[in-house]
């Protein structure tokens, strides 16, 4: 073999080396994005979506962006929005990918069949340019959803996971956080019984004493983790949009009052009231929601509260709502 055959051969090697560098390898990522981007069924950007409209059944819950991205609920009451479960409801829609067209056109009684008529779940993004989506029952096997765009007749299957998480109930949408403040806010803290106070005031070092009833140090981790309990305190249930009348939930002789001052003064006010299996109901200041809250974070507060929590009362017949 000559050399002018040898350096045409290592031309055409490097040539080939370079192809499968440039087009299999590097190529290989790009041409998966785009086969994927293929498969969605809307292309928009979640951030753009102002309001999220749910439905399940006859029930719609409507949620509203605010100009610092959280949001609000407005409908069917007006209340805090769980900002990450309602920014998953966009962003499972906007990837939603189409697996299988079902039928280009399905009649009334094919879309009845597949329990698009009427749909399961429903879900609209204002914002996104899209129609409503309506989810209907899952597949035989379990693994897709029957779904549909209002106005379109096409019926197609999308992964059932994906539909399932955004499933959400007005429960599942409100914001649960009972006692929204600020940590580093807290100077004092009273844990007030019918019978007896406990005062515990933060200095300027971060120190935590027990004032009253008695004067001494309480340990700093323990006074933090005090704080955090309560900061951490999450509704397990929302009884009702009233309090009135406060004797229903046992709100006119609470068995444990939970006040937070700060420098300025007053905070939150937190009220207990009825013991209802394993959970207590609570309001705070002068808010109309009636919470559920789990017991178990106030016998953890202080020792002696373990003992001295409401004995369990039957549920009021107004029921829970969202």
């Amino acid at each position: 073999m000559s050399f002018k055959t040898t350096g045409v051969l290592a031309v055409i090697l490097v040539a080939l080396g370079a192809f499968w560098y440039f087009y299999d390898y590097k190529g290989e990522a790009p041409r998966e994005a785009k086969a994927k981007l293929a498969k969605r069924m809307f292309q928009f950007d979640p951030g753009r979506v102002r309001r999220v409209f749910v439905a399940t059944g006859d029930t719609m819950v409507v949620c509203e962006r605010q100009p610092d991205s959280t949001w609000v609920i407005t409908s069917p009451v007006q209340t805090g929005a769980d900002r990450w479960t309602v920014d998953l409801i966009a962003s499972n829609v906007a990837e939603l990918d189409r697996q299988e067209t079902i039928a280009e056109k399905a009649t009334p009684e094919a879309l009845a069949d597949y329990g698009l008529r009427p749909p399961s779940f429903r879900v609209y993004l204002d914002g996104a340019g899209i129609d409503t989506l309506l989810a209907g029952d899952e597949s035989p096997t379990g693994g897709f959803t029957y779904v549909k765009l209002a106005g379109k007749p096409e019926v197609l299957a999308v992964g059932a996971w994906q539909v399932n998480r955004m499933r959400k109930t007005l429960y599942d949408l409100r914001d649960k956080t009972v006692l929204p403040f600020d940590r580093e806010r807290v100077t004092k803290i009273e844990l007030i019984r019918p019978d007896s106070t406990v005062v515990c005031e933060r200095d300027a070092s971060g120190a935590w004493n027990v004032v009253r009833p008695f004067g001494k140090a309480l340990d700093r981790e323990r006074g933090d983790a005090l704080l955090a309990a309560l900061h951490g305190l999450r509704a397990r249930a929302f009884v009702a949009e009233s309090v009135d009348p406060p004797a229903q939930y046992g709100f006119d002789r609470p068995p444990l009052t939970v006040r937070l001052s700060g420098q300025e003064g007053p905070i939150l006010t937190l009220t207990l009231g009825k013991k209802v299996g394993e959970h207590l109901y609570a309001r705070v200041d002068r808010k109309a929601t009636v919470y559920e809250v789990d017991e178990r974070t106030f016998q953890d507060l202080w020792p002696p509260l373990k003992d001295r929590l409401p004995a369990t009362a039957a549920r009021p017949d107004s029921g829970k709502n969202g």
